[in-house]
């Protein structure tokens, strides 16, 4: 729970001495995070970043591989879970759920808040493009086989990679920035490191990172106001499996087999996002804000730890 984080900081122990030194102790405990955690692509070129990521075995020609993705949540889940857990146990002597992520409490109904909210913004760039003239749609073929190896492990990918990035920029490290800089300073910094690390995407452009790094600023307060990540992780979910699997739209330039339909845009670049999908479209930058901050704002009357 993000707002126990700083009261657990804060006690003392039996002996009067504090459980763990601020500053040298949780800046080396960082350093273990992060070296498990891997911050994609870091201190590449954008060139490389770009050959990187095409290059992926869970992706080729800007589609993913279901089951490649899958296999990779897991693994990428597993470890940074591994990694917050081992660094707060060694170092601040607190448990994982202090980081947003209790097992205890509403947990259930807060991911099913994000996953529903987080489906709107998605559902309505594709109801205004299909109004517009600027959506093709065309029937996939969908039968049982491509439902259990196409859909389901897509599905799956999806949130698992979700609560990756959420534990990722808006758990441990979080907390860190925070505790050092306040927490509008670190919702900003995590906001921007989340939408830089998206220009390892294929086709990723200015426009659509800054809203992606919007988004992430807004999933921050999301978390401070909610007292846990289960709200902002479902929310993500909800965006990526929604516009991906239910609308078969790009996403962050790249395409997710598993859908019932094909999605093709067309038309002016800042409406249709053009390569990198609807999430650079000022569609999504301007819906997004106002869907999101409304969770935002009603966050602390909603189920919350």
């Amino acid at each position: 729970m993000y707002c126990i984080a700083h009261k657990a900081g804060q006690e003392k122990t039996n002996h009067g001495q504090r459980r763990f030194r601020p500053c040298q102790a949780a800046w080396h405990g960082m350093e273990d995070y992060r070296a498990a955690a891997d911050l994609p692509f870091a201190g590449l070129h954008r060139e490389h970043r770009v050959a990187i990521a095409a290059s992926s075995p869970q992706m080729q020609h800007g589609v993913l591989d279901p089951g490649l993705m899958l296999l990779s949540g897991l693994i990428l889940l597993a470890s940074i879970l591994i990694a917050s857990a081992f660094t707060l146990y060694c170092f601040e002597h607190r448990p994982l759920a202090s980081i947003g992520v209790p097992l205890s409490g509403p947990w259930l109904q807060q991911t099913c808040i994000g996953l529903l909210v987080g489906s709107i913004p998605p559902v309505l760039f594709f109801l205004a493009a299909c109004k517009l003239g600027d959506a093709h749609l065309a029937r996939a073929p969908l039968d049982l086989h491509h439902v259990f190896t196409r859909t389901l492990p897509a599905l799956g990918s999806i949130l698992l990679l979700a609560f990756h990035e959420e534990l990722l920029f808006r758990g441990y490290l979080m907390q860190l920035i925070s505790q050092k800089a306040g927490r509008a300073l670190a919702a900003i910094i995590t906001g921007i490191l989340f939408g830089l690390v998206h220009s390892a995407n294929s086709a990723a452009n200015p426009q659509g990172l800054l809203f992606t790094a919007i988004g992430g600023v807004l999933l921050a307060w999301l978390i401070m106001r909610n007292g846990s990540l289960w709200m902002a992780g479902g929310y993500h979910a909800g965006w990526n499996a929604t516009a991906a699997l239910a609308l078969g739209l790009s996403v962050s330039g790249t395409t997710t087999p598993g859908s019932w339909i094909t999605t093709t845009l067309s038309g002016p670049r800042w409406i249709t996002g053009g390569p990198y999908g609807f999430e650079s479209s000022i569609i999504a930058g301007l819906v997004e804000p106002v869907v999101l901050g409304s969770l935002v704002w009603l966050a602390p009357r909603l189920p919350s730890h």
